[in-house]
């Protein structure tokens, strides 16, 4: 089985930003360390949330936000809930007060999966260079992060892939994943 990355695709210029000064306390200490927020996997906040955002006449909602918190649409979110069952997932609405407009988004955490190939490559300061899965420590995982690394990378197998390709997604970067098997190793 192959597997890909998904991001937020930085290209898209008129992505819905979250007015910063209405994020919690506790998330903020992250974001002024240049990182966006991660959840850590079974310890995702159980309560609703509502999050301003920077009011602009040509916002566009896309179905992935990563910075500063990690926001998964409705349609993304099913996707994601039908492929991994143990997906955590906690609502926040995004409200726009001058275009009156609110958007259900999906804060998430993911199982950081011990798979990172013996391949992969590090920068000397331990920023991932390239990254190699170890197919079979994947086990049946079909959406999860990388355990080992920096980088807060979501990766998703190709039935996933290929189910949200078939939707009209926007805003949403797919990249292939080297793999190597466990004999490669």
């Amino acid at each position: 089985m192959d597997y890909f990355t998904i991001s937020q695709d930085i290209s898209l210029i008129h992505a819905v930003e979250l007015d910063r000064g209405f994020i919690p306390e506790a998330w903020k200490k992250e974001i002024v360390k240049g990182r966006s927020v991660e959840f850590e996997f079974g310890k995702l906040p159980a309560q609703n949330h509502n999050f301003l955002v920077k009011s602009k006449k040509e916002n566009i909602y896309p179905d992935l936000l990563e910075a500063p918190l990690p926001l998964l649409s409705t349609a993304l979110k099913n996707i994601f809930c039908s492929f991994e069952i143990q997906i955590q997932c906690s609502c926040a609405i995004l409200s726009d007060r001058e275009a009156r407009r609110q958007e259900a988004y999906w804060l998430f955490a993911l199982e950081r999966v011990k798979c990172l190939g013996s391949k992969a490559q590090f920068y000397p300061n331990g920023v991932l260079k390239k990254l190699v899965l170890n197919r079979d420590a994947i086990g049946d995982h079909s959406i999860f992060r990388v355990h080992g690394i920096i980088e807060k990378q979501i990766v998703i197998r190709f039935d996933v892939a290929e189910s949200i390709l078939r939707r009209p997604m926007v805003g949403i970067k797919l990249e292939g994943i080297e793999c190597q098997e466990e004999t490669d190793i």
